[in-house]
C-alpha cells in the first residue's frame, strides 16, 4: 500500500486553515465558507485517488466526499434564493444532516477527510450564527437576496461541486 507524501497533506491542511482566516475578513463570509468546502473536496479528490489506500477505505472516503459535494450544490442553490433566512438555514441543515465523515484507520486519509469536515463545520457554524443575527433584526431591515457577486460565486460553487461529483465517479 502506498502512503500519501506528507507535502500534499500539509498543503490541504494549510489551505483549509488559511482559508478560515480569510472567511472572517469577507463581507460575504457564508458564500466564501461554502467555497472553501468545495475547494477542500477539490483538493482531497486527487490526493485520495493517488494515495493507494485499500479499496474499502477509498470507497468510504468517496462516499463521504460525494455527500459533501451534493449538499454543497444544494446549499449553493438555496443561498441564491430569496427565501427568508430561517427557511434557507433549515433547508441547508437538512442537506447536510446525513453528511457524516467516516472513521477511517488510515491516518493520512483521515487527516484529509478531517480537513473537509472542518470546512463543512465552519460553514454550518457561520450559517447558524448569521441566521441567529438576522432573526434578531426587525423584518424588512435586511435583504435576503444575495448580491450579484455572491450569485456569481454561488454559480461557480455549484459548477465546481458538479465537477467534483464527476471526478468521484471515476
Amino acid at each position: 500500500m502506498k502512503t500519501i507524501p506528507l507535502t500534499p497533506l500539509l498543503v490541504v491542511l494549510t489551505v483549509v486553515v488559511l482559508s478560515f482566516l480569510l472567511v472572517a475578513c469577507s463581507s460575504s463570509s457564508l458564500v466564501t465558507s461554502l467555497q472553501l468546502v468545495t475547494d477542500a473536496v477539490t483538493v482531497a479528490i486527487p490526493v485520495l485517488q493517488a494515495a493507494g489506500v485499500d479499496p474499502a477505505a477509498l470507497a468510504l472516503a468517496q462516499t463521504y466526499l460525494t455527500a459533501v459535494s451534493t449538499a454543497t450544490q444544494e446549499a449553493a442553490v438555496e443561498l441564491a434564493t430569496s427565501d427568508p433566512p430561517a427557511v434557507k438555514a433549515a433547508k441547508i441543515a437538512e442537506d447536510f444532516a446525513n453528511v457524516i465523515a467516516p472513521n477511517i484507520g488510515n491516518a493520512q486519509v483521515a487527516a484529509i477527510l478531517k480537513a473537509v469536515a472542518a470546512a463543512v463545520q465552519e460553514f454550518l457554524v457561520l450559517l447558524n450564527h448569521g441566521t441567529a443575527q438576522l432573526k434578531a433584526m426587525p423584518a424588512g431591515t435586511y435583504s435576503v437576496k444575495p448580491s450579484f457577486a455572491d450569485r456569481r460565486k454561488l454559480g461557480s460553487i455549484r459548477s465546481q461541486a458538479h465537477k467534483n461529483l464527476l471526478a468521484l465517479k471515476h
